[in-house]
């Protein structure tokens, strides 16, 4: 799952690369039913997208963090994994949209670098998923304020 931004400048890319190594694409432009359900339905899912990450920890998918812009910050990343009691090491992975921005008819050979590190991901990246009891305690801390919103407005 690309962040919104990569997928906007590099779909067709994107889409290729996803289609020959033999994964489901999740365009997170696409509408909050097919996204949530294609997560849901997922085996593993590497995400650049920090949303993808709370969806696929919230249904009990393994993902695994991609950070391909040093320009986003890991902070958001970062409260997320630490509120639910994981380190965040985010791995790195070549961009396609700042080269397709910087150098008109790059080659097939990016599309091959990207391919490249998506599988070595696939195969050995660090996978994630809060523990069980974890997600339970913060389930039940939403309820309790869910409770406390409803009494303090009713």
């Amino acid at each position: 799952m690309p962040h919104v931004f990569e997928i906007h400048h590099c779909e067709k890319e994107l889409r290729d690369v996803c289609e020959n190594l033999g994964y489901n694409l999740i365009d997170p432009r696409d509408s909050t039913e097919s996204v949530v359900g294609m997560i849901a339905s997922s085996e593993l899912l590497l995400t650049e997208a920090m949303h993808g990450a709370i969806t696929a920890d919230a249904f009990r998918v393994p993902w695994v963090p991609v950070k391909t812009n040093a320009g986003i910050p890991d902070f958001k990343w970062a409260d997320f994994t630490q509120s639910m009691e994981m380190e965040f090491r985010p791995n790195r992975i070549f961009r396609l949209a700042r080269l397709k921005k910087w150098i008109p008819g790059y080659s097939v050979i990016d599309k091959k670098i990207l391919a490249h590190g998506l599988a070595n991901l696939r195969r050995s990246a660090k996978v994630y998923l809060s523990r069980e009891q974890c997600l339970s305690d913060r389930i039940d801390s939403l309820r309790s304020c869910l409770e406390r919103l409803r009494c303090n407005y009713s």
